[in-house]
């Protein structure tokens, strides 16, 4: 029998070997165009893909376009910079803590639904958990939000145990915190809701539906954001079966195959093995999880509740008004975002008290045989919901389907699959032993992919992946800059294309010790003349992959903007070049 010191060591030692993969060559990676995107970096201002955010202004403004998320991350990181400043490693430290946190959340959300055998072994696979220690290195919101996801449902059964003021507090905030953070986290605190709606009776759901609605009011400024962003995902897939082969095969514990790859033996024996096995022990955990007998004692107590749902609704309103008034272009937009919240304000406690009129249907949802296994389980309404939403939503054509965005639902499978292991019984020693050392490994296999950002799992650019064209020519900008740097001279002007992919190489080339500038998109011959005319004899022209490879992008760029031109010196990094343009010489290649 698990002792409360011996769980408390493996907690420890958990946290340990965790932390020290996460820090391990914390900086080693180049920063990758979906981290360029955190605010306080020294760029140029002509930069585009993001331009220069210095203030909170900059960061609410600028994530309407040409960013496709809601501000809430690049707010939290506007603070960390701040604080510790734009190093590399500085800044992703802070996906290292929200990665602790997640490993300390899992310890005890596991304990509260499973017990201390099933939160230990949870928390191992999640602190040993490849992919998770991938993001947990990378300025992406994702480990943030499996994290707060673990933290909210600690919360939630808590106080459907003992009900703290506090406890309601930190609910609220969180969750309204999570939904600012990114758009895949509504369809978790949906999840969360039905659980409430299903499991919890009287009082003790009108007041936890009247918290997690109060968090979506709080967030309701986010609505602005999807009016702009929503047109703006084209590139998410909408491979399903892949990613519930990707997804049930231990929380992603494998890169991501393509439906297309999964077609062709014995290579896709691995993954589909994977999912069997982890589907397999996420059935039989799911049957362990903690059953709730709804109480439906004590009375609605919605009216106490009003006052603060008005409250949370004004603040929505103050939001709007203070942050995105100037953005807002249509005023049918504006009065919706503002006035809505005070009708569901006023509204939901009167429906929420005549909940009870429902309680039949709902009990039989939940105690029917088979819906019920899963309508009964946090961890499976946590995972089940987000995944029934985002199916729904390919069906009427709209793809949200992507690896990353569903590390925040990995903690979930993974905790259930670790109840199926310690419910295997003699199995269990041997089999949680053999996982717990697949799992160590898989972090030498995402430890090769040399890319971060969106190319973690489609570096490689191969067909059917989600991320075609583009990142099969992903660059290593600080190997580039690294080869590249020591060559340059006081004087030297470096020219750099301003498109998204290649903009990350401007952190390593900071203004103030570098003059970079990018050429002309429009212009007549007579307006290019006048722009060469002020060019320097020496000037570093630099490809970074696009549609074409370094190569045909240098010789495009060189012939158009640079006639005349000739290199002298040639620099490579992985997946971008940079040559030395000279008037009429010729090329003397280096390679670093």
């Amino acid at each position: 029998m698990t002792t409360q010191r011996s769980l408390l060591l493996a907690l420890l030692g958990a946290l340990v070997i965790g932390g020290g993969l996460r820090l391990y060559e914390l900086d080693r990676r180049t920063l990758s165009h979906p981290e360029y995107w955190v605010p306080r970096l020294d760029v140029p201002e002509h930069v585009q893909h993001p331009p220069p955010r210095h203030g909170v202004r900059d960061v609410v403004e600028q994530s309407l376009s040409p960013d496709v998320h809601p501000p809430g991350y690049h707010l939290v990181m506007l603070g960390w910079n701040g604080t510790v400043g734009t190093g590399l490693r500085a800044m992703r430290l802070s996906s290292v803590l929200a990665g602790l946190a997640a490993i300390l959340a899992m310890f005890g959300f596991a304990r509260s639904v499973f017990g201390g055998r099933t939160a230990v072994l949870a928390t191992g696979l999640l602190a040993l958990h490849g992919y998770h220690v991938f993001w947990s290195q990378q300025l992406r919101p994702w480990v943030l939000l499996s994290a707060i996801a673990l933290i909210t449902c600690i919360l939630l059964v808590q106080l459907a145990d003992r009900w703290r003021g506090w406890r309601a507090a930190a609910l609220v905030l969180l969750t309204a915190a999570g939904l600012w953070i990114d758009y895949y986290f509504w369809p978790l605190v949906a999840g969360q809701i039905l659980w409430v709606l299903l499991n919890l009776r009287g009082d003790l759901r009108a007041r936890a539906l009247s918290l997690q609605l109060g968090a979506v009011l709080l967030a309701f400024p986010v609505f602005v954001y999807l009016r702009f962003h929503i047109v703006l995902e084209g590139h998410l897939g909408n491979d399903v079966l892949a990613h519930l082969v990707w997804l049930t095969g231990f929380g992603g514990l494998l890169p991501y195959v393509p439906r297309a790859s999964l077609v062709n033996f014995p290579g896709a024996l691995l993954p589909i093995g994977a999912s069997v096995i982890g589907f397999s022990l996420w059935v039989v955990g799911l049957r362990r999880s903690r059953r709730r007998s709804p109480d439906a004692s004590g009375s609605s107590g919605m009216r106490a509740n009003l006052p603060w749902l008005l409250i949370a609704a004004a603040v929505n309103a103050i939001l709007i008004e203070v942050l995105l008034v100037e953005s807002i272009d249509r005023r049918r937009l504006y009065v919706a975002v503002v006035l809505a919240p005070f009708i569901l304000a006023a509204a939901a406690p009167p429906l929420i008290r005549r909940l009870h009129r429902a309680d039949r249907v709902l009990d039989a949802i939940r105690d029917h045989r088979i819906v019920g296994v899963v309508t009964t389980s946090l961890p499976a309404m946590v995972v089940v919901t987000p995944l029934l939403l985002f199916v729904g939503a390919g069906l009427v054509g709209r793809s949200l389907f992507v690896d990353y965005t569903l590390v925040p639902l990995m903690p979930f499978v993974l905790v259930l699959i670790a109840a199926g292991i310690v419910a295997s019984r003699r199995a269990a020693v041997p089999l949680a032993i053999g996982v717990l050392a697949a799992f160590a490994l898989s972090n030498y296999q995402w430890w090769a992919i040399r890319g971060g950002g969106r190319s973690a799992a489609n570096w490689h650019g191969s067909e059917g992946s989600a991320w075609p064209g583009t990142y099969a020519h992903y660059a290593d900008y600080q190997e580039l800059a690294g080869s590249l740097i020591p060559h340059v001279e006081e004087g030297d002007v470096v020219l750099v294309r301003s498109e998204w992919w290649s903009e990350p190489i401007h952190y390593y080339l900071p203004p103030d010790e570098y003059t970079v500038i990018a050429p002309p998109r429009h212009g007549t011959e007579e307006e290019l003349e006048i722009w060469r005319a002020g060019l320097p004899d020496r000037l570093w022209l630099v490809g970074l992959g696009g549609d074409a490879g370094p190569g045909p992008t240098l010789d495009s760029l060189a012939n158009h903007f640079l006639p005349g031109h000739e290199p002298t010196i040639a620099v490579h990094g992985y997946g971008g070049e940079a040559r030395l343009m000279v008037p009429g010489t010729t090329l003397d290649s280096q390679r670093n």
